[in-house]
């Protein structure tokens, strides 16, 4: 198989080794890895199959918003009648359009969504892009799930193990990377595709007639099917606690175009260096009870591996600082600045931002320069 970026090795490793992974003692602290994810790539790619903490991959906890918990601005989207489970095929889209993103924030849309889900999950996480090439994940997972990220203590293994019998729920869509524009013999994504080159393996089962690659890349606990839909490829894991390989099947049967949903970050970049201007933004947005966080992340592929990008943290709680500091003055308040080129500043609301760029003086400027916007629409976490 033809090798991919470094950067979706990495997003295939996050979808399928995460319901697995011990989270880190925050949400923030996970963020803070994926701000930092170009030191962290190629470590990664290193672990391989491991199980390793989500903050490896900056992947947030999985968890659900808890009842009563405040999810933010806006009504959040309707939830699924608790009685007999649909067809999935034949049902309406449960989740409708999110409110019109606040301006001054970013907003980038989901592709697809599910309109059946096993019972049990809420969903904690999105990731979404402004443009360039396809990308989304959603996650979803049960409160057993929720209660063990949250500990702080006790053996990693032990944890990875209890998190595998948990209810979990995923749906990742990327560009095949194995096709090449500029060789006739690579097959088109158009139609329906069987080629193991796109779908990771030979095709063994079907999603709404087109051919679909099952398997178990985490595991026995974990199941997965892959599928071609409008040029993309479409892949949707599902713990075996969920429903595996049967409850695959069905997410997979039911998912449709997303009907005005994406991904909403409360701040957007005022100032950009001219290696980033134009590129596509990959916006995260995740939840746990009260805690949140969102980031942009700006990287282009084409450019040296080692290029840190321009990325930037907002949350909720004070993210990590893992290298020597030295306080700066940022947005008119005292900060740190860090050697490797990052800024964090507490800010009036006291929310937490931190930005990094190529060098200390960039990261400043995008800190100084960056648009605060209102409190981005969080209604669909803790919602199916």
């Amino acid at each position: 198989m033809t090798e991919r970026s470094e950067h979706d090795e990495i997003f295939a490793a996050l979808e399928r080794i995460a319901h697995q992974a011990p989270a880190p003692d925050r949400v923030v602290q996970g963020l803070t890895g994926r701000i930092r994810v170009h030191r962290q790539r190629r470590a990664l790619l290193t672990i391989g199959g491991a199980t390793v903490g989500a903050a490896a991959a900056g992947v947030p906890a999985f968890f659900v918003l808890r009842p009563g918990t405040d999810a933010g601005p806006g009504p959040g989207p309707a939830v699924p009648s608790t009685g007999p489970e649909p067809s999935p095929v034949s049902v309406a889209p449960s989740i409708g359009p999110d409110p019109s993103p606040a301006a001054g924030n970013t907003w980038a849309p989901l592709l697809v969504q599910p309109t059946w889900l096993p019972a049990g999950v809420a969903e904690f996480e999105r990731l979404a892009r402004t443009g360039g090439d396809p990308r989304q994940l959603q996650s979803w997972a049960d409160q057993e799930y929720q209660n063990i990220a949250q500990e702080t203590s006790g053996d990693m293994d032990e944890r990875a193990k209890r998190l595998a019998a948990t209810r979990f729920v995923s749906i990742a869509v990327t560009l095949p990377r194995t096709l090449d524009p500029q060789r006739a013999d690579v097959p088109a994504t158009q139609g329906p595709v069987s080629d193991p080159r796109v779908l990771g393996g030979e095709a063994n089962a079907t999603v709404n007639g087109q051919p679909a690659y099952r398997s178990e890349p985490g595991g026995p606990d974990l199941a997965e099917l892959s599928w071609v839909l409008n040029g993309s490829l479409v892949r949707v894991s599902v713990s075996v606690a969920a429903g595996g390989s049967e409850a695959a099947a069905r997410v997979a049967a039911s998912v449709v175009a997303a009907q005005r949903s994406g991904v909403e970050v409360g701040m957007s970049f005022g100032w950009l260096p001219e290696r980033a201007r134009g590129l596509p933004m990959e916006l995260i947005s995740t939840v746990m009870g009260a805690e949140w966080a969102q980031v942009i992340d700006i990287f282009n592929n084409d450019i040296d591996g080692d290029d840190p990008g321009v990325r930037a943290l907002l949350s909720s709680t004070k993210p990590a600082v893992m290298v020597d500091q030295q306080p700066t003055t940022v947005r008119g308040r005292r900060g740190v600045l860090t050697d490797d080129g990052y800024v964090t500043v507490q800010l009036a609301d006291g929310s937490w931002l931190q930005i990094g760029g190529r060098a200390s003086s960039e990261a400043v400027r995008l800190a100084d320069k960056l648009v605060i916007g209102p409190p981005a629409y969080r209604g669909w976490s803790g919602t199916r």
